[in-house]
């Protein structure tokens, strides 16, 4: 997983972790990745997938603390 990332205003932790709905059959995806957002500088971010075990839909990229925290992205690619 691929991409740029900026906190506004602070350094901010994200989690990404796999999303369910799961299809039928599947086993719920498990595993994180907790990254820090630099505070007001694009930083290039290069994660290896190999953290996403099991079945998943879709990656949520979760804010740790209050929510008034705001992150931008750009070019968020899958390489395989």
């Amino acid at each position: 997983i691929t991409f740029w990332a900026r906190g506004e205003g602070s350094d901010v932790n994200i989690t990404i972790v796999p999303d369910g709905p799961w299809p039928t059959g599947s086993p719920q995806g498990s595993g994180s990745y907790t990254f820090t957002a630099t505070k007001d500088v694009w930083t290039y971010y290069k994660i290896p997938a190999s953290f996403i075990k099991g079945g998943y839909s879709r990656l949520n990229f979760k804010i740790e603390g209050t929510t008034d925290k705001t992150v931008y992205y750009d070019n968020i690619l899958m390489v395989k």
